[in-house]
């Protein structure tokens, strides 16, 4: 008997093992992964790339309002291209031209902004800590012989960039390749890069060429400039930086959605109404009411929605002029979090800051979101300015509506 007993105990403590493994937490792919730069996020300075086209610097930062990352582009072609492009300018509308952008491949459609969309060249940003840039990024390695600059850019990075900051510290890759024998840069892409990425810390810059893409594209080669050694790293983190305008552009003017907020307290030239949502934990009862009273309002949701649409087209370089204007909209978030505002304003088509000469009207807004001031899509913007005074007209003399001036937020 004693055999069978032995071998069910064997089999028991199997069966339990392979239990514990099944049902075990799946390990951290970024703790599993080969370290490449052991550092804590706290270290970490900036991240850089550099293209002979491109450059792009990643910036964490931190405000009041919380963390963020501020992306700073420069764009660059080569300068028979930018020559030709001015003397064919000038020929077809009989002055000197400026060259049209640059030819840097980045490409990419992103979420529909178009080259049209930046902000006008050497202008002076403000980030979050109310310095500017002067001119745009200093990105680091200067324009190489045979390229001109043709842009800079500065703007509030979105998820992706967020990404690839918290990617840099610890920079982790798949896996080491093996270097104890000779090994072909040029298989690798590795024998002339075509980019370079620079992970700036507390003790300095650390420096990792770009290879050629492998694996269907998830994959890349990376070289480790100081050690030679070579690593293959998650190329999809990477990728937003090649096409930065749009795919690292953070458009949303304000955090959250309806499922976020109690109040909303919203103030135009014409009064102040608040809108109050009811049961918000159960989005299947949820609802918005025009003040206190426990009753579904059409026009405060249907309002909402519009508000919601709102995007950023570009982050103004130069703080449009408002003067003392009031703004036409001033909206206040109270939920879940510190509140938010956000401030729209109308100025004309030729003013400052870098949008389309020619429109008729601009749309800018300022919020705690943004951290400055952004051009918003037009569109947009006019259907929910256009849909306020029947928002707040009927709650002239209702509970939760005030006449202009008596209270914003």
């Amino acid at each position: 008997m004693r055999p069978v007993f032995l071998h069910a105990g064997i089999l028991v403590v199997a069966l339990a093992g392979a239990y514990a493994a099944w049902t075990a937490e799946p390990e951290d792919e970024r703790e599993a992964a080969v370290r490449i730069l052991d550092i804590e996020k706290e270290a970490l300075r900036e991240v850089r790339y550099h293209a002979k086209a491109l450059d792009v610097r990643l910036v964490p930062k931190k405000d009041d309002l919380g963390a963020f990352v501020w992306v700073e582009v420069e764009k660059r072609r080569r300068k028979e291209a930018a020559d030709a492009a001015g003397k064919d300018e000038a020929k077809a509308g009989g002055g000197t031209g400026e060259a049209a952008g640059p030819a840097d491949g980045t490409g990419g459609a992103g979420d529909g902004a178009k080259a049209a969309d930046a902000p006008g060249k050497g202008a002076k940003t403000e980030d979050a800590s109310g310095s500017g840039t002067g001119g745009g990024a200093e990105t680091g390695a200067g324009a190489p012989e045979g390229f001109e600059v043709t842009e800079r850019d500065a703007f509030k990075g979105n998820a992706a960039a967020e990404k690839i900051v918290a990617a840099a510290a610890p920079l982790a890759a798949k896996r080491r390749l093996d270097t104890s024998d000779a090994v072909d840069l040029a298989e690798l892409g590795l024998d002339d890069p075509p980019a370079k990425l620079v992970v700036e810390t507390a003790d300095g810059a650390h420096e990792y060429e770009l290879g050629d893409t492998v694996y269907g594209g998830d994959s890349r080669y990376l070289r480790d400039v100081e050690s030679g050694q070579i690593y293959l790293v998650d190329a999809r983190v990477l990728r937003p930086l090649m096409s930065p305008k749009t795919s690292l552009i953070d458009r949303r003017v304000f955090d959250g959605t309806l499922a976020d907020w109690d109040r909303v307290t919203v103030a135009t030239p014409e009064g102040t109404v608040t809108l109050v949502q009811h049961h918000r934990a159960d989005r299947d009862a949820a609802f918005f009411s025009i003040g206190e009273a426990d009753e579904r309002s059409e026009t405060a949701e249907a309002w909402l929605k519009k508000f919601l649409r709102l995007r950023a087209r570009a982050y103004l370089s130069d703080p449009p002029d408002v003067g003392r204007a009031a703004p036409l909209l001033e909206v206040r978030l109270e939920g879940e979090g510190e509140p938010q505002t956000v401030a729209v304003y109308r100025i004309d088509g030729d003013a400052d800051g870098g949008g389309e000469s020619d429109a008729k009207e601009r749309y800018v807004a300022k919020s705690t979101h943004t951290r400055g001031f952004v051009e918003l899509y037009a569109p947009q913007a006019r259907d929910a300015l256009e849909d306020t005074g029947a928002l707040v007209e009927p709650a002239g003399g209702a509970e939760g509506g005030e006449k202009a001036g008596e209270g914003t937020p």
